[in-house]
């Protein structure tokens, strides 16, 4: 039979409801997040990950200098890929936002020249009946002196 010893069992045991308590406490460490917070909260845990990430990776480097086993440059392909998996996710954030700030420019920009086109054509329209410019153009009138040459046509022979 095993070596068990139940008193090592018992206060085992005695420990779990103290356990389970801390991982309440560090559930309520953890509120609920917002939709305004889930950005923020992504960015930062997602930098804290990657930055966690390239420190093990340097440490594995070091491991599989020393130890180059299978295992070990196992470890550390998982670990480049899963880095490089979160600095994609990371970026997709970065562009998606920036995308996001372009397209509201653009948009501000085109109602911006849309206003300025429709106060334009406005202070161009007639402010004047027609009346008003046929008087206008009777009470203003001024004779043009055109005197033209008169050519004969040329003839055929």
């Amino acid at each position: 039979m095993d070596d068990i010893n139940p008193d090592d069992l018992i206060s085992q045991l005695k420990n779990i409801p103290a356990d389970s308590k801390m991982l309440e406490r560090a559930a309520l460490e953890h509120p609920e997040l917002s939709k305004e917070d889930v950005e923020e909260f992504v960015i930062n845990k997602s930098s804290k990950l990657i930055q966690d990430s390239l420190e093990l990776i340097d440490n594995m480097k070091e491991v599989v200098h020393h130890m180059p086993e299978a295992e070990n440059i196992s470890s550390l392909a998982e670990l480049i890929k899963a880095s490089s998996g979160a600095i994609e996710t990371l970026n997709k954030i970065v562009i998606q936002d920036k995308k996001t700030n372009t397209t509201i420019t653009s948009k501000k920009m085109d109602i911006e020249s849309r206003k300025e086109l429709q106060t334009s054509d406005q202070s161009h329209a007639l402010t004047m009946s027609r009346e008003e410019i046929m008087a206008k153009l009777i009470n203003d009138k001024s004779v043009i002196d055109v005197n033209a040459e008169v050519k004969e046509p040329d003839k055929i022979t």
